[in-house]
């Protein structure tokens, strides 16, 4: 989809040589899309996912790699998702979670 939405003004989903719909990418992103992903790199993993645990309780982890962690966020969760970047920009991680409002 991120090539897509570079080169394209339109874009035309096809399933077994079947047209299945047509719109531009925000369009099919708002109408078929399942939500966000959060990619975040920090040397305090198990401190930002007891974060996300605890503000977005739906999230899922989908990949974590070294320093690295993918989150999913469902759409239903942007007033939490909203929240998490709150804690995030204005407070230190500490040991013991005290970030958490």
């Amino acid at each position: 989809m991120e090539e897509a939405d570079v080169l394209s003004d339109r874009i035309v989903v096809m399933v077994d040589g079947q047209f299945q719909c047509m719109g531009t990418s925000l369009y099919l992103k708002n109408n078929f899309g399942d939500g966000y992903s959060i990619a975040l790199t920090t040397s305090h993993n198990t401190q930002v996912k007891d974060i996300i645990a605890n503000i977005i309780p739906s999230s899922v982890l989908t990949s974590e790699s070294g320093s690295s962690l993918v989150f999913s966020i469902p759409k239903t969760e942007m007033e939490d998702l909203g929240r998490f970047f709150s804690v995030m920009e204005g407070n230190e991680i500490q040991e013991d979670l005290s970030v958490l409002p």
